[in-house]
C-alpha cells in the first residue's frame, strides 16, 4: 500500500524464487482481478524451468525425454494434461494462453 498525500493506491510486485510459479500467477491475474484493486507492476522469473516434448535449438535430440526435468515432471504430476507439454511448463504448447494475457507489463527473466 502506497500513501501519497490523501490518496491511497494499491501496488504489488511479484517476486518469487521459481519462474514457473510467477508465470502461472501472472497468467491468472491477467484474467481474474485481485481484491482491493491490487495491480501487478512486474514479474521476476528467476530460474524458470520451461520444457517441451520436442528439443529446442541446442538441446540434444537423443535422450530428450530422459532429461532430469522431464522425469521429475512425470513423477510429480503423472496425470498432467498434455504431459510435459502442459501449459504450466510449456508456454508454447497447443492451447496455451497467449503471453499477451499476463497480468503485468514488465517481466525480467533471469537464469
Amino acid at each position: 500500500m502506497v500513501r501519497n498525500g490523501r490518496t491511497t493506491t494499491n501496488k504489488a510486485l511479484v517476486i518469487n524464487s521459481r519462474g514457473n510459479i510467477v508465470h502461472n500467477i501472472a497468467r491468472h491475474v491477467g484474467t481474474e482481478p485481485l481484491p482491493c484493486d491490487v495491480k501487478i507492476l512486474g514479474a521476476i522469473f528467476s530460474h524458470p524451468y520451461f520444457c517441451s516434448s520436442e528439443p529446442i535449438r541446442s538441446e540434444a535430440v537423443t535422450g530428450h525425454k530422459q532429461h532430469l526435468f522431464c522425469l521429475v515432471w512425470d513423477f510429480v504430476y503423472p496425470s498432467a494434461p498434455g504431459g510435459i507439454d502442459n501449459p504450466m511448463v510449456n508456454t508454447f504448447a497447443p492451447g496455451t494462453p497467449s503471453l499477451d494475457g499476463l497480468g503485468c507489463s514488465k517481466i525480467i527473466v533471469c537464469g
